[in-house]
C-alpha cells in the first residue's frame, strides 16, 4: 500500500488592501507629473525639480508589495517565468497606451520610417533602444518599468530565497555604487538617458531591496511610529522645501531614498481607515497612479509640441487621460472576472 503523501500546504490567507500605500503611490505620481510639467514648459521656479525621487519610492513600494504578495507563492512553486509573464501582462497594456500616444511626436522628431518602426516597436514592447539621447523615446518613463521588471525577475529567481542578513548585505553593497553614481553624475536622477541608462540598475535595486527587507521586518506592522498625515505630505513638502532652499545634491537624494522613503512607507502602513472620504480618495489615487504615470509624459509632450497648449491645459489633459485609462482598465478587469465566473459555473 502506497503511503500517503505529505499534506497539502494550507491556503494563503487573503491579503487586505493597504490604503496608505495607495495614497503614497498617488501622491508620488502627481509629483512626477509636476516635475515633467515644469521641465517641458520651462516653468520657474521649479518646485518639483527633485521629484524624480518619487520613482525611488515606487521601486521601494514595489519591493514591499511583491514580497508581501508573491514570496509565499514562490515558496509554493510559482516559477520566475510565470511570475514575469504575469507582471508583464499587468504592466504592458497600460504602458503600450502611453507609447502609442507618444508615437506622433516620435514621427515628427525622427522622420525616419526604419528607425521609427524598429525603435518604436522595441519601445512598445518595453525594450530599450537609445535614440535621440533617450533609452525610451516613445515613452520616457518606461525606463523605470523596464528595470522594475528586471527586479521582479531577480526577486522570483533568487532574492526571495535569501535570508535577512544576506538581503541586508546586498543593500549595503548597493550603497557604494550609489555613491559612485552621485560622484559620477552629480545626481541620482539616472535611467532615462542613453548615457546613464545602465547605472539605473543599482538605483532600482537599492530601493527594491529595502522594500523587500521592510516587508520581512514589519509584516504590515511598522515599528516606527510615523503619523500617516505626515507621511502623506512629506514628499511634496520635501521637494518644495529643497527647491525654496536651493538644495540640490546627490547626498540629499541618497538620504531621501534610505531615510525618508522608509519613514513614509511606515506612516502609510499605519493608516488603516476603511470608511470615509480619505480611504476613498486613497483607493482612487492608488488606482490612478500607474495609468497616470504611463500616459502623462507623452500627453504633456504632445500638447506642448504638436498642439502648443499651455502647462495647465497639458496637466489637465494628462490627468484626464490617466483617469480614462484607469476606468478602461477597471472595466476590462470586471469583464475578465465575469468571464471566469461563467467559465467555472
Amino acid at each position: 500500500m502506497t503511503p500517503p503523501g505529505p499534506p497539502p500546504p494550507p491556503p494563503i490567507p487573503p491579503l487586505g488592501r493597504l490604503p496608505g500605500l495607495d495614497l503614497l503611490r498617488g501622491v508620488a505620481a502627481l509629483c512626477v507629473v509636476g516635475l515633467h510639467l515644469e521641465w517641458i514648459y520651462g516653468l520657474q521656479p521649479r518646485y518639483f525639480a527633485q521629484a524624480y525621487l518619487a520613482v525611488d519610492l515606487f521601486f521601494m513600494l514595489s519591493g514591499y508589495v511583491m514580497a508581501r504578495t508573491y514570496e509565499p507563492r514562490f515558496a509554493r512553486g510559482l516559477g520566475g517565468s510565470g511570475f514575469l509573464v504575469a507582471r508583464y501582462r499587468r504592466l504592458w497594456p497600460v504602458m503600450a497606451v502611453g507609447s502609442l500616444i507618444g508615437l506622433p511626436k516620435l514621427i515628427v522628431e525622427l522622420r525616419d520610417p526604419a528607425a521609427i518602426l524598429f525603435g518604436g516597436g522595441l519601445n512598445l514592447l518595453l525594450l530599450p533602444l537609445p535614440m535621440a539621447g533617450l533609452a525610451f523615446p516613445l515613452n520616457i518613463p518606461a525606463w523605470s518599468i523596464f528595470f522594475e521588471l528586471i527586479a521582479n525577475l531577480l526577486h522570483a529567481l533568487v532574492l526571495w530565497r535569501l535570508g535577512g542578513r544576506t538581503l541586508l548585505a546586498l543593500i549595503a553593497a548597493m550603497l557604494p555604487l550609489m555613491v559612485w553614481l552621485g560622484l559620477r553624475y552629480a545626481t541620482l536622477d539616472v535611467g532615462a538617458h542613453s548615457e546613464d541608462f545602465l547605472p539605473a540598475l543599482p538605483r532600482t535595486m537599492l530601493s527594491y531591496l529595502i522594500g523587500m527587507a521592510l516587508w520581512r521586518w514589519w509584516r504590515d506592522e511598522p515599528r516606527l511610529r510615523v503619523p500617516p498625515l505626515l507621511a502623506f505630505v512629506a514628499m511634496p513638502a520635501i521637494f518644495i522645501g529643497t527647491a525654496l532652499l536651493g538644495l540640490s545634491d546627490w547626498r540629499i537624494d541618497l538620504a531621501f531614498i534610505v531615510i525618508a522613503c522608509p519613514l513614509m512607507l511606515a506612516g502609510g502602513l499605519r493608516y488603516r481607515a476603511t470608511t470615509g472620504i480619505l480611504p476613498l480618495a486613497a483607493g482612487a489615487l492608488g488606482a490612478l497612479s500607474f495609468p497616470l504615470y504611463a500616459v502623462h509624459m507623452p500627453v504633456i509632450q504632445g500638447m506642448a509640441m504638436l498642439l502648443g497648449y499651455g502647462w495647465l491645459a497639458a496637466g489637465i489633459a494628462a490627468l484626464a487621460a490617466g483617469i480614462a485609462l484607469t476606468l478602461a482598465a477597471e472595466a476590462v478587469t470586471r469583464h475578465r472576472r465575469r468571464h471566469r465566473r461563467k467559465a467555472t459555473a
